[in-house]
């Protein structure tokens, strides 16, 4: 079915960003999220060589100017930024990394991260099973499914919820990396100014990311980002056809409010 390789091949290409998920579609049954430690639980040790590997890029690419007011945009970087653009997820990657890289505070105090922190990712590892759940469920509607209209709406659905498992393992990954890179790079053993200088470097190195984020975002969303969105903030299109074509009423969802779907994911995205 073609709704079934699209959604397929869409999980499987955001798999290779740091997905903990695995999606498969056995014949006969409905695909199906699936934890996989192999492709997610690194090993300290390997974990540490790539935060290692990262303090050292930082080393070599780090803004001179330390005036992040007056930061001057180096090209590396800035083509750094583009090409992360344009793999998956990048738009929301240059937003997520670019906070943490400009957040100075966080940079020079890591050591006060706060505890809500791994709450949220906790609760958002929890949400997975009810993801998985619910794919199946849109899946057994999709082969019921009467109207063209019917069926793009659930795939929509099926769609937004596999991202947005995929999207706790990215979001995952961007929280233990790039948060150990800046505890590693502004190195607390080191002086005040050092620290400060550092901190200020990436908040430079940051702002790159956010300006290519915001020149290169005209406000529009890439439909498969809408419809992980949409899972996350629970709206169902195909809750929102229902609702809005009943007796003797056309389609028109545009004049009807959202539909929440029973679990609300707001924190994921």
């Amino acid at each position: 079915m073609v709704a079934n390789k699209r959604n397929d091949c869409a999980c499987a290409e955001l798999g290779k960003s740091g997905s903990p998920c695995k999606i498969t579609a056995p014949s006969g049954s409905a695909s199906r999220v699936s934890p996989d430690p192999y492709d997610w639980e690194e090993t300290e040790a390997a974990k540490d060589l790539r935060v290692e590997a990262l303090v050292k890029q930082l080393m070599l690419t780090a803004n001179s100017d330390v005036d992040p007011g007056h930061y001057t945009r180096q090209p590396t970087t800035w083509d750094q930024a583009l090409h992360l653009k344009s793999a998956s997820f990048g738009v929301e990657l240059l937003r997520e990394i670019g906070s943490v890289y400009t957040n100075l505070m966080r940079a020079v105090h890591w050591y006060s991260r706060r505890a809500v922190d791994t709450c949220n990712v906790d609760v958002r590892m929890y949400n997975i099973p009810v993801l998985v759940e619910e794919v199946g469920e849109l899946r057994e509607k999709l082969l019921l499914a009467r109207s063209d209209s019917e069926r793009r709406a659930l795939e929509e659905d099926i769609t937004g919820k596999i991202l947005l498992a995929c999207w706790c393992g990215v979001r995952l990954e961007i929280e233990q990396v790039p948060e150990k890179v800046v505890d590693r790079f502004v190195d607390k053993t080191l002086t005040e100014e050092e620290q400060t200088v550092r901190a200020m470097a990436l908040v430079n190195i940051g702002n790159t990311f956010l300006d290519v984020y915001e020149e290169t975002h005209d406000g529009s969303l890439d439909p498969l980002l809408r419809m992980m969105r949409d899972a996350a903030a629970g709206v169902s299109q195909h809750l929102l056809l229902s609702t809005s074509i009943g007796p003797g009423q056309s389609h028109n969802p545009t004049t009807q409010s959202a539909t929440r779907s029973r679990v609300s994911h707001d924190s994921t995205v």
